[in-house]
């Protein structure tokens, strides 16, 4: 039998969504798809598991090694959303388990979301400039002035996310430091 929840989480709060996938395998299911906003999970046995949540970003060609080294790990690929994988792994209590084994790859998963997020501001950047011709070119004033808001709203919103991002990449590159 299949669960659905619906439930939001952004790129930087992967501690509480990997808490809330812990939490739904101790009740007894596992994640099994995850799309924007919906987490579709089998039920299973309640288990201790943990899970860890990867960005691969434009490093598309390796991900046959990739998920192999991740499976002699231990690791096991169980969703998988666009750039983004979820793996889970059995809690074993003699066991420290971690999914970075260096801190450089876990800096190269926030570099990666940063880069994606850059290119796709500046994909929308040049789109909304070629489209600009048209928004001049309008006769209701009311019109041109939603539409020019309604494009600020979305060129902010990435600025946004980079800025979160890119604060959260610092403060683990300055934590590492220590």
């Amino acid at each position: 039998m299949s669960k659905v929840v619906r439930k939001y989480f952004f790129p930087w709060q992967e501690n509480k969504e990997k808490a809330f996938l812990q939490e739904m395998a101790k009740k007894g299911f596992l994640l099994s798809e995850t799309h924007l906003g919906s987490y579709t999970f089998d039920e299973i046995k309640p288990a201790d598991l943990i899970f860890e949540i990867d960005y691969k970003g434009q490093h598309r060609e390796d991900n046959d090694e990739y998920l192999q080294i991740c499976e002699d790990a231990g690791w096991n690929m169980v969703a998988k959303k666009g750039d983004w994988f979820y793996f889970c792994k059995e809690r074993l209590e003699t066991e420290n388990i971690h999914f970075f084994n260096d801190n450089n790859s876990m800096l190269r998963k926030y570099l990666n979301l940063l880069l994606t997020i850059g290119a796709t501001w500046f994909l929308m950047v040049f789109f909304i400039f070629q489209s600009s011709y048209h928004v001049k070119n309008m006769t209701d004033s009311a019109a041109q002035t939603m539409i020019i808001i309604l494009i600020s709203c979305v060129l902010l919103i990435p600025i946004i996310l980079f800025l979160i991002v890119w604060f959260k990449y610092h403060k683990l590159k300055s934590n590492i430091k220590e």
